[in-house]
């Protein structure tokens, strides 16, 4: 769920019975408590496990997922304004496709991207980041976390994100772990 200005928005998802993905948007208004389905122009390819952060005030920039096919490392961007979808160009090393991993809206730093999964299974350790004025990657470092299905945020006066929580797939189970990562 995205909150851009006064709204939220969902786009895509699964459905957990018949493992159909979606590629739509809805939109909830919390002062009528109303939801509608959003007319759109253009759109993504149906994708779940994906990332989505409000940007530039009233765009949803949207990173990864996965499809019918499998985790995908494409980027596209919403305009809550026009209802239309674009693909913008993204320029630098992007990283290996993903589903499952988390993305942090550090403000002027960019979009910070951590972790998830492979289409083999394989529970990812990397962190990229996204100049979301740019629109370029950054370079990619590893971590000694792997991590995928987890949460993260970013206090912006400390110019650090922290991730918490998910799994590791090393079969240790639910052990939770916090990384920190400094973007001054």
């Amino acid at each position: 769920m995205t909150a851009v200005g006064d709204k939220l928005y969902i786009f895509g998802g699964q459905d957990p019975h018949t493992g159909a993905t979606f590629n739509d948007v809805v939109m909830c208004d919390p002062g009528t408590k109303m939801w509608n389905r959003v007319p759109v122009s253009g759109s993504p390819p149906p994708r779940h496990s994906h990332t989505a952060c409000c940007f530039q005030g009233h765009r949803i920039l949207i990173y990864g997922g996965a499809g019918e096919d499998g985790p995908v490392g494409d980027i596209w961007v919403f305009d809550t304004e026009l209802s239309e979808w674009s693909r913008p160009i993204i320029k630098g090393q992007a990283p290996a496709p993903r589903e499952m991993h988390c993305g942090v809206d550090a403000g002027a730093h960019g979009l910070v991207i951590f972790g998830g999964r492979t289409s083999g299974g394989e529970v990812l350790s990397d962190l990229h980041v996204l100049n979301t004025e740019s629109l370029a990657w950054g370079p990619g470092l590893q971590t000694p976390f792997a991590r995928c299905a987890h949460a993260g945020g970013s206090v912006g006066s400390l110019g650090q994100v922290y991730f918490f929580g998910g799994f590791s797939g090393d079969g240790g189970g639910d052990r939770g772990a916090a990384l920190q990562s400094s973007y001054k």
